[in-house]
């Protein structure tokens, strides 16, 4: 029997079948509609993308510095990137980051950074700035080979509280790395929280080992003040004949708490700079305290050393200058700087050097205190000088700064000084005769006085020592209308000319001033100032004399007048005053027409500032 039900289910599935092929035609010709506009969408991206980067090319060409050659920005990138080894490393993070700073602006930019080896010469790791040892190396070997090759400035700072074995473990990873060929270390800067990880540099300083010596220049060296004592520092410095037979190339060396007994002698042999400090703010610096036997032992193998800089370094003299032989000639130290020591420390040291060559001395003393036991040992004998010492020569001695904190005082009587031709004074006591062994000084050209009590009385005196003075500053002195006034007074002394005639010279004193300079002098006054410019520029005939103009004193030694001889009275004039300059003195103001009135007397270049006003 059949079903009727089967035709009309043929039926139906003809026409399923029909929408099927109907939805399918209508689905393909959908997905070809889709397909036509995505590729029109991203054809109208990718001209979107062409047209956004034509215009940032122009917006680029709006910019100034963009118009710029890769010759010339590159230099700009080399000096953006300047450092000071000796600031580097308290300056902020971002000054030493500057090549990665530059190479992120845009692709021009980072081609040319890349390109530029200069800017990757300087490794400057701050040790708490990278999480892990992979951070670490990935970064350094960035730098490493980005520079090419050239000589390498390498800093490292451990931040507070570093556990010593991570610090040891960083200082190993970093030498490893920048010292493989072709890189070199040219300069080497350590700032270490243990002295376990400093004993580690020294290590590779040893003698017996050549990580550093043929290449390195420059070499800083210092722990921390809240750094622990170790027991395991055991290199001992080598002796003078072992410095002599090494190829150095260190010149400059900096020390900050670091004992200099533990460093080998190649490390001195060819320095020009040495500076030391070694501050005593805690008991744990006892252990580190400069000593006068370690000093002079390093010295001793520095025979080229130019520049002695003691910075907070005031020495424990541990042992006697009897039990050398003789004193320890620094026969190419020419510049010596020392801050902080006290009066007879300054006395002391005199005792066991030469310098023969000195030309420049700059001291900063402090006021004498008893020196406390936990400073310098319980069981350290002081040296004390004893009271007949000897003289000291100085005989190319040119520039003397002298520098008296906090109402200390200071003196140099023990000190020959023949060729002096600048001298500075700040704080202390305004009298050479009490300060120096000799106080007539008659190579001086400038002379600066600050932060000192000028005595009246004493004024002419102490400008009647410099006849060769040109440049006369004051800076916060009291009393600076009678160095004005004994600047104009005239004195007369018998000499003998050329021909052996005895005239009477009459002269005011320093006949060679023509700069005058006053800062911050509460006490001067306007009148005082312009009268002794008018008296030394203006030239007045004087009443029963013979004018006459020196060009330089005149020579000849000062006799006695010899009964039945004539004697002339001869007026010398002194050098006429071109440069006035005036800063923050109350007295001198600009209302008071003074630089219109200097102009009028002759002077070419007058200067005068009051607080806040602009100069004129």
């Amino acid at each position: 029997m059949a079903n009727i039900r089967i035709p009309l289910a043929e039926i139906e599935l003809s026409r399923i079948k029909a929408q099927l092929d109907g939805l399918s035609q209508r689905r393909t010709e959908t997905q070809r509609i889709i397909d036509d506009m995505q590729r029109l969408k991203d054809a109208m991206d990718l001209e979107a993308q062409e047209l956004e980067l034509e215009m940032r090319e122009l917006e680029m060409q709006l910019v100034p510095a963009n118009w710029l050659p890769n010759e010339i920005l590159s230099r700009i990138f080399v000096m953006v990137n300047e450092y000071d080894l000796d600031t580097i490393v308290e300056a902020p993070s971002t000054d030493a980051n500057q090549p990665v700073i530059l190479s992120h602006v845009c692709s021009r930019w980072r081609q040319l950074a890349l390109a530029q080896r200069e800017l990757w010469n300087l490794i400057h790791l701050r040790a708490a700035r990278y999480r892990g040892p992979l951070g670490l190396r990935h970064a350094l070997s960035a730098y490493v080979e980005r520079s090419g090759g050239l000589p390498l400035d390498v800093v490292f700072v451990a931040p507070p509280h570093m556990e010593a074995i991570v610090e040891v473990r960083l200082i190993n990873r970093l030498i490893e790395l920048v010292n493989k060929p072709p890189s070199q270390m040219k300069s080497l800067v350590v700032r270490c929280e243990n002295e376990l990880a400093m004993t580690d540099v020294f290590q590779k300083l040893d003698l017996r080992s050549a990580d550093f010596r043929p290449s390195l220049e420059h070499l800083d060296l210092a722990l921390a003040s809240t750094s622990a004592t170790s027991s395991v520092l055991g290199i001992d410095l080598q002796s003078r004949e072992a410095a002599t037979l090494l190829k150095s190339t260190l010149a400059n060396l900096r020390l900050e708490r670091v004992q200099m007994r533990f460093l080998p002698s190649w490390t001195f042999a060819s320095l020009r700079c040495l500076r030391l400090a070694y501050p005593q703010t805690t008991r744990a610096d006892v252990r580190r305290a400069l000593r006068m036997s370690d000093l002079r032992a390093a010295l001793a193998c520095a025979g080229q050393l130019e520049q002695l800089c003691l910075s907070d370094a005031v020495p424990v003299f541990d042992v006697s200058p009897d039990r050398y032989n003789e004193l320890l000639a620094l026969q190419h130290v020419r510049h010596f700087e020392w801050s902080y020591p006290r009066f007879d420390d300054v006395q002391r040291l005199l005792c066991f050097f030469d310098f023969p060559s000195l030309t420049e001395l700059d001291i900063s003393v402090v006021p004498s205190i008893p020196v406390e036991t936990w400073i310098v040992g319980s069981t350290t004998t002081q040296w004390v000088q004893p009271v007949g010492n000897n003289t000291v020569l100085l005989p190319d001695l040119q520039t003397l700064t002298l520098t008296c904190l906090d109402n200390s005082t200071c003196t140099l009587r023990q000190c020959v000084l023949s060729k002096l031709r600048r001298l500075e004074f700040i704080g202390g006591t305004a009298r050479l005769d009490y300060v120096l062994r000799d106080p007539r000084l008659p190579h001086l050209t400038h002379l600066l006085f600050a932060d000192v009590n000028v005595d009246s009385g004493n004024a002419g005196a102490l400008l009647g020592y410099v006849p060769q003075l040109e440049s006369l500053t004051l800076e916060r002195v009291t009393h600076v209308d009678a160095l004005l006034l004994a600047l104009r007074k005239t004195s007369d002394a018998l000499v003998q000319d050329a021909l052996g005639n005895f005239v009477q010279l009459r002269s005011m004193p320093c006949p060679q001033l023509v700069e005058i300079i006053l800062w911050c002098c509460s006490d001067v006054t306007a009148g005082v100032l312009i009268e002794t410019v008018r008296c030394r520029n203006e030239e007045v005939p004087e009443a029963n004399s013979t004018p006459y103009k020196f060009g330089r004193p005149t020579a000849g030694r000062l006799v006695k007048q010899i009964p039945g001889k004539r004697s002339d009275v001869v007026t010398q004039r002194p050098c006429k005053i071109t440069s006035v300059r005036v800063e923050g003195c109350r007295g001198v103001i600009p209302r008071s027409s003074a630089v219109s009135t200097l102009l009028d007397l002759g002077v070419q270049d007058a200067t005068v500032v009051c607080g806040d006003e602009e100069a004129e």
